[in-house]
C-alpha cells in the first residue's frame, strides 16, 4: 500500500455506482449472509457477518469470554459459504497461540482445559481418538498469529502483507477470502510517543479503521471494560476503558456480560422480557451499529468448553444451512408468504383402515402469511371412516396441525372412528402444580386440548406419568431394546424410572440393579446425586442407564461424570424412549457409547 491509496478521492458518481453494484449482486446471488460467517448465529443476524472495511469491538470484563469467542469465530470463518471464506491475522498479545489451540480442542471434543492438560493420561481410547481428530481440524484453521505486543505501525505493516497473501490465496482457491484482523486486546498495544494512554488508544483505533478502509479488511478488536460493570445488570458504553476513543473508530460496539461469573443467579432476557437463570448464559449488547442498529440478546455460553451459540440451537447445530433457505429470511424479516408442505415433512402421520389394511394417507398443509395452517386430503379419504393418527407433538404448532387433520377427517366423515397414537407430547413433565398460584400443565392445558378432539381410543408411548393417562383415558405402551432388557447392569436416574420400568425385567432379574436419589436447588437444578441399590460389577459388561426422556442430557452427563465413571465404569449405554437432544449429541457421546 502507498499514500495514493490514502489520498485518493472518490466522486459521488463512483460511490453511487459502487452501491448500485453491491445491490445488484445482492439481488442476483444465492441466499446467504451479506458478510461472511462470524461463527455465532445471533452475531451474524445482528451485525451481518464479516463485512469489508468494518471494525467490530467487543468489550467485557476479564473472565467473561472475550478471547474464548474466537474459538467459534475461527471455525465459522473457515467454512466456505457462497464461494467465500475468511482468513484471520490474530495479534494474540494476552495468550500464546498454542493455548488458543487448546481451546479449540476443548470445544471440539467437549472436555475441559483441566482434563486436556492435567488429565490427559486419563482419557480413554475413544476420547483420545477424538482429541487426535480435533488436532487435525485445528491445523486447518485459517489463522496466522503474532504474539508480541507492538504498535499500530507494525500492525499495519504486517497487515498489508497479510491482505496481499489473502488475495493470492483467493486466486489459487477460486473463492473470495475476506481478511480479518483480530486484536486481543487493544489495551496491550504499545503507544510510544503518544503521551497519555487515551491518546494512544485513539491513535491505535483510528489506525485500524484507516487500515480497513484502505484494504477492505474487517477487524475484531477485543477490549477491557471497567470494574464498575461487575455490579451492573447490563453494562453500557461508559464502562469501556477509554470509551470515546474506542467508540468513535468502531462500526459495531458490543459488550458481553455473564452475571453467572459474578455469582448472580438470574439475569434479564431482553428478548423474552423476563428474568431467567444465568447458568451458561451471556448477555450481548450491541451498543452501536453503524449499519444495522443496536439491540440486546442472550446466547448460550458454555465457557468451560468454549461453546457459544443461539439459545434455540445445540452448539453443533448447522445454523449456516439456514442462510440458504428463503423461508428463513422471510421469517427473519417478518415477511411470510403462503407455503405448502407435504405430510412427509410433518410430525403427524394419518393411516386409514381400508379393506382390512392400514394405509398411510398423504395430505397437503398450507401455511398462510399470519401462520394459520390448513389441511387438504385427496379423494381417497372417502374410502373408509376408520383412521389412526400417529403424532409427535413437539410444540403448539404440531397440536394446531393435529386439530386441522382431525377437523378435515370429520368434515369428510361425520361419524369417523379416529384413534390417536401419541408417540410424544410436549409438556407432559409438568404433571403437577409446582408452586402455589401456578397451573398443572398436563391437567389444565394438554389434557383439555386433547380431550376436545374426542378420539375413540388413545395410546401414549412411554408417558412421563399416569396423570396424562387418567386425564385423557389413554393406554400406555412401551418399546424395549432386547439387548438392554437382557442386561445385567441397570441404572435408573431416579426412583420414578425405577418404578416405571422394573416390570420390563420381570423375566430377567439383573445381578446389579440401581437407581439414583436427587437433591435439587430451589430453581430445580440438580445439586447432588446418590446411588442406591447394588453397584455394577467392575467388568467389561456394559452399564445401561434407562429413562423415558433425554432433553439436554444434563442429568445423564452428571450421573456418568460424578458417579459411574469415577467408579471405573466406562462402558455406558443410554436407553431412552424420547430423545429430544436439545443440546446435541457430542456431550453425551463423551460418556455414553453408540450402539
Amino acid at each position: 500500500m502507498n499514500d495514493k491509496n490514502i489520498t485518493k478521492l472518490i466522486s459521488q458518481v463512483d460511490a453511487t455506482n459502487e452501491s448500485w453494484g453491491r445491490f445488484k449482486e445482492n439481488r442476483s446471488r444465492t441466499w446467504g449472509l451479506f458478510g461472511h460467517d462470524m461463527g455465532i448465529h445471533p452475531f451474524n443476524l445482528m451485525l451481518g457477518g464479516w463485512i469489508p472495511k468494518k471494525v467490530t469491538t467487543i468489550g467485557g470484563r476479564s473472565g467473561m469470554g472475550k478471547s474464548a469467542l474466537t474459538v467459534p469465530i475461527f471455525k465459522g470463518g473457515a467454512r466456505v459459504l457462497n464461494n467465500r471464506r475468511a482468513e484471520f491475522l490474530f495479534f494474540t498479545w494476552e495468550m500464546g497461540p498454542s493455548y488458543m489451540v487448546d481451546r479449540h480442542i476443548s470445544s471440539e471434543v467437549g472436555i475441559t482445559l483441566r482434563m486436556l492438560n492435567q488429565g490427559a493420561k486419563l482419557l480413554e481410547e475413544t476420547l483420545y481418538s477424538r482429541v487426535q481428530e480435533a488436532y487435525k481440524s485445528a491445523r486447518r484453521l485459517p489463522v496466522t498469529y503474532q504474539e508480541f505486543s507492538t504498535n499500530i505501525d507494525t500492525v499495519k505493516a504486517i497487515g498489508y502483507e497479510f491482505v496481499e497473501t489473502c488475495k493470492k490465496k483467493s486466486e489459487i482457491e477460486g473463492v473470495h477470502i475476506q481478511p480479518v484482523i483480530v486484536i486481543d486486546f487493544v489495551g496491550m498495544a504499545q503507544f510510544e510517543g503518544d503521551g497519555l494512554r487515551t491518546y494512544g488508544i485513539a491513535g491505535f483505533m483510528n489506525g485500524i479503521k484507516q487500515f480497513c478502509n484502505v484494504t477492505g479488511a474487517s477487524a475484531l478488536i477485543l477490549a477491557q471494560i471497567n470494574r464498575t460493570a461487575d455490579n451492573k445488570a447490563a453494562p453500557d458504553r461508559s464502562d469501556f476503558s477509554d470509551s470515546q476513543s474506542i467508540e468513535t473508530a468502531s462500526d459495531n460496539l458490543v459488550i458481553i456480560h455473564r452475571p453467572e461469573y459474578n455469582g448472580i443467579k438470574t439475569m434479564f432476557d431482553p428478548v423474552m422480557e423476563q428474568e431467567i437463570p444465568s447458568d451458561n448464559k451471556m448477555l450481548v449488547r450491541v451498543l452501536k451499529g453503524r449499519d444495522y442498529g443496536t439491540g440486546d440478546f442472550v446466547i448460550e455460553s458454555d465457557v468451560k468448553h468454549f461453546r457459544f451459540h443461539d439459545v434455540n440451537h445445540s452448539w453443533d447445530f448447522p445454523y449456516w444451512e439456514l442462510y440458504s433457505d428463503e423461508e428463513f429470511w422471510l421469517k427473519h424479516f417478518g415477511l411470510k408468504k403462503m407455503t405448502e408442505q407435504l405430510t412427509s415433512l410433518m410430525n403427524i402421520k394419518v393411516y386409514q383402515n381400508f379393506k382390512g389394511k392400514d394405509e398411510e394417507l398423504t395430505f397437503k398443509v398450507t401455511i398462510y402469511p399470519d401462520g394459520q395452517k390448513s389441511v387438504t386430503f385427496g379423494e381417497e379419504i372417502l374410502r373408509s371412516p376408520k383412521f389412526e393418527i400417529k403424532a409427535r407433538l413437539i410444540n403448539f404448532s404440531d397440536l394446531e396441525l393435529l386439530y386441522c387433520v382431525v377437523g378435515a377427517i370429520r368434515r369428510a366423515h361425520k361419524y369417523a372412528n379416529i384413534g390417536l397414537n401419541l408417540v410424544y407430547c410436549f409438556g407432559l413433565r409438568s404433571d403437577r402444580q409446582f408452586q402455589f398460584g401456578s397451573e398443572n400443565y398436563v391437567e389444565d392445558v394438554v389434557s383439555l386440548l386433547l380431550t376436545k378432539l374426542n378420539f375413540q381410543r388413545v395410546r401414549i408411548l412411554d408417558p412421563h406419568s399416569d396423570v396424562i393417562l387418567g386425564a385423557v383415558g389413554a393406554t400406555p405402551y412401551f418399546i424395549t431394546v432386547n439387548e438392554a432388557r437382557n442386561a445385567n447392569n441397570i441404572v435408573f436416574p431416579d426412583s420414578g424410572a425405577l418404578f416405571k420400568y422394573r416390570s420390563l425385567f420381570s423375566d430377567h432379574i439383573p445381578r446389579n440393579f440401581m437407581w439414583c436419589e436427587k437433591e435439587r436447588s430451589t430453581d430445580g437444578t440438580i445439586t447432588k446425586l446418590r446411588l442406591r441399590g447394588q453397584p455394577p460389577t467392575k467388568s467389561a459388561e456394559p452399564v445401561y442407564v434407562f429413562d423415558d426422556l433425554c432433553d439436554g442430557g444434563a442429568t445423564f452427563i452428571k450421573l456418568a461424570e460424578e458417579l459411574l465413571v469415577p467408579l471405573g465404569f466406562n462402558n455406558l449405554k443410554l436407553v431412552v424412549t424420547h430423545g429430544l437432544f436439545s443440546k446435541g449429541f457430542n456431550n453425551l457421546l463423551n460418556w455414553y457409547k453408540r450402539y
